[in-house]
C-alpha cells in the first residue's frame, strides 16, 4: 500500500512540475517576442507580411499550416525564415529539400525564442516514439538552441558552446562551471544568459 501511495505522490509531483514548466516556457516565449513588429511572417527574401492574427493550424487528416487573419495561407514553409504570433517568435532552423519541408510539423522546423538579447535561447519540441509504442518511452522531446548576435547561427545548446559565447565576461566565466547543471539545462542556461544579457 505504501508503494502505491508513493507512486501516486511521485506522479502528482511530476505532473505539477511539468505543468509549471510549460507555463514558464509559454511566459518566456511571450516575453522574447520581437516588439518592433507585432504579428508577421518574414520570408527568406526579407519581405515582411503583417497580420492582425496568425496561428498554426493542425488538421486531424492533414499537414500543419499557418492561418493569417482567419484564412489558410498558401505560403510554402520553406520560403519562411521566421514568423511571430501573439504568443511567440519562431525562426526556421532546419533546411531540407524543397517539397519535404511542408510535410513536417512546424514545431520541428521552427524553433521558438525564449530569451532575446546579446545571446538568444530557443526551443523546439518534437514527438518521439519507438517500436514499443507509448509504453516504451515515446513522448515530447525538447531541444534547446543558442545564438550570439542576430546575424549568428542558431546552434544546439551545449555547455562548451555557451561557455565560449560568454567568454568575454570574465566574472560570469569564473562562475560558469558552478552555475551550469546538465540535469537542469534550461534553468541553468537561462540564468547564465540573463546575467550575460
Amino acid at each position: 500500500m505504501k508503494q502505491i501511495v508513493y507512486l501516486v505522490a511521485i506522479f502528482f509531483v511530476s505532473l505539477v512540475a511539468s505543468a509549471q514548466s510549460r507555463k514558464d516556457l509559454k511566459k518566456d516565449a511571450e516575453e522574447a517576442r520581437d516588439t518592433k513588429n507585432d504579428i508577421f511572417i518574414e520570408l527568406n527574401n526579407g519581405k515582411i507580411l503583417k497580420y492582425s492574427s496568425l496561428k498554426i493550424k493542425a488538421p486531424i487528416m492533414g499537414y500543419e499550416y499557418l492561418e493569417g487573419d482567419g484564412n489558410k495561407l498558401d505560403i510554402a514553409a520553406d520560403s519562411i525564415n521566421a514568423f511571430q504570433t501573439d504568443k511567440f517568435y519562431a525562426e526556421r532552423i532546419f533546411k531540407t529539400a524543397k517539397g519535404v519541408i511542408g510535410k513536417l510539423p512546424f514545431t520541428e522546423l521552427f524553433t521558438q525564442r525564449l530569451r532575446n538579447g546579446k545571446i538568444e535561447l530557443f526551443m523546439s519540441s518534437s514527438y518521439s516514439s519507438n517500436a514499443y509504442g507509448a509504453a516504451g518511452g515515446g513522448g515530447h522531446v525538447r531541444s534547446y538552441y543558442i545564438r550570439k548576435g542576430k546575424s549568428g547561427t542558431i546552434q544546439p545548446l551545449f555547455k562548451d558552446m555557451l561557455k565560449l559565447m560568454i567568454s568575454d565576461n570574465k566574472g560570469l566565466l569564473e562562475e560558469f562551471d558552478k552555475m551550469y547543471k546538465k540535469a537542469r539545462e534550461y534553468e541553468s542556461a537561462t540564468k547564465i544568459i540573463d546575467e550575460y544579457n
